[in-house]
């Protein structure tokens, strides 16, 4: 852990740009100054030549920025609560620093100048001795920070894993409907540079839900040091498994899951561990998610062992009663809510290679839940898939099984409604 020092100038300050460029290290790796788009989350929006991003370098590890039009320096330089802020200086911290607030994070690995944060224990996954796990996992889903500060922008060194341009969320202020200010983010290695108000405020920015990041030190531009905090943890914790229907692929941005909804409604801490084609109940996931504080486990079963025909009539109960029994070994008393796969229409009466349909499978992981029930564990219950995503929500799926954008929302409407039901959260 490093200690935040002070750095350059503002960037509306009169720097030059080449200065400016290697001061921050905003140099692409041919050599040449990127040019750059805008991020705002108050009401100076740059657009036209101003949001146009450009591919220079060649290399992955060239760098492209966000940051500001002279139009936008100009306005950020206004006086701000009696103080002028383009001539105060800059405040770097690393991912670490303690006044920064991590959520949705296991670990942090070094990766040469980075660090990439696992929502597991990469360690853990490579025990399960499965290369699709461990790939899955490195996906940042839920994965946020915050913190709080009066700076006029914010700098965020990201690396994105290879892949098309991926969202990254920012949220402004601390209610539950604060706006969301959504940045697409090119593969590769970039400064993420997002306008703030200027004044005091809660910032919480969440990583890429559908790919790996990397990320580097963050940047606090005219913010004052003594102002600068982490944000309280709020004291629910959350922990969500699944598959691809939990980590939330086709979402318009990683705050906008359905899960990353439910959490900001009712004010709690998510740890997203919804791996896309990879929950077929790995006991390696069982015991994170046993050793992980939790106020509340949600598990998303079926749809993986459906498609990839991972597990028989005779193994899936077995697995499903394995996998509770490790949960519950380091919770015995927290309230655990399973529900099957969503309606999948084609899929329905069709058997997979071992000879079980969707329409079985969701049977099965009914029947191994009802029986855990009888057998004493009245902290489990059983919320039925179809009736989240159902036989007449079709036009919620993008591609017949995963929910749309639009189909997202309305998912954290009726999974906060069936966990309301089931589960007290004061």
């Amino acid at each position: 852990m490093t200690h935040p020092r002070q750095g350059v100038r503002g960037l509306c300050a009169p720097v030059s740009g080449q200065r400016r460029a290697r001061r921050f290290g905003l140099w692409a790796g041919d050599g040449t100054r990127p040019r750059t788009v805008v991020g705002s989350s108050w009401p100076i929006r740059p657009s036209g030549s101003d949001a146009e991003l450009m591919h220079r370098g060649t290399t992955s590890d060239s760098l492209r920025t966000i940051k500001l039009s002279d139009a936008g320096c100009r306005a950020r330089s206004r006086q701000t609560g009696g103080r002028t802020l383009a001539g105060r200086a800059n405040t770097r911290l690393s991912p670490g620093d303690p006044r920064i607030t991590w959520d949705g994070v296991d670990h942090f690995e070094a990766d040469g100048p980075w660090l990439r944060p696992w929502r597991l224990s990469p360690d853990r996954l490579r025990s399960a001795l499965a290369p699709a796990l461990v790939a899955s996992g490195r996906d940042a889903a839920g994965i946020r920070f915050a913190l709080h500060t009066d700076a006029s922008a914010l700098t965020l060194r990201l690396a994105v894993d290879p892949a098309r341009p991926k969202p990254v969320d920012v949220v402004v202020g601390a209610s539950p409907d604060a706006p969301v200010v959504p940045v697409q983010v090119p593969p590769g290695a970039n400064d993420v540079r997002i306008d703030l108000p200027g004044e005091p405020v809660d910032v919480e920015i969440w990583l890429p839900h559908n790919t790996g990041v990397r990320l580097g030190d963050l940047v606090l531009a005219d913010a004052d040091g003594d102002l600068i905090r982490p944000l309280t943890p709020k004291h629910f914790g959350w922990i969500a498994y699944g598959s691809s229907l939990t980590q939330s692929l086709a979402a318009s941005g990683p705050s906008r899951t359905w899960s990353a909804l439910v959490a900001r409604r009712n004010g709690w801490r998510l740890r997203n561990l919804g791996l896309s084609s990879e929950a077929h109940l790995d006991q390696a996931v069982a015991r994170a998610i046993r050793d992980t504080p939790a106020n509340l486990i949600t598990l998303e079963l079926g749809i993986n062992v459906y498609i990839l025909a991972s597990l028989t009539a005779r193994t899936l109960a077995s697995a499903i009663g394995g996998f509770l029994a490790t949960i519950r070994d380091g919770h015995p008393d927290t309230p655990v809510v399973v529900w099957g796969p969503f309606v999948s229409t084609a899929r329905e009466n069709v058997p997979n290679a071992v000879g079980l349909t969707l329409r079985q499978v969701r049977e099965l992981v009914a029947g191994s839940v009802e029986r855990l029930r009888a057998d004493g564990d009245q902290n489990l219950h059983l919320v039925d898939g179809t009736s989240l995503i159902g036989d007449a929500d079709g036009s919620l799926l993008m591609d017949g099984l995963h929910p749309s954008a639009a189909g997202e929302l309305v998912l954290a409407d009726r999974a906060a409604t069936a966990l309301d039901k089931l589960v007290p959260h004061t």
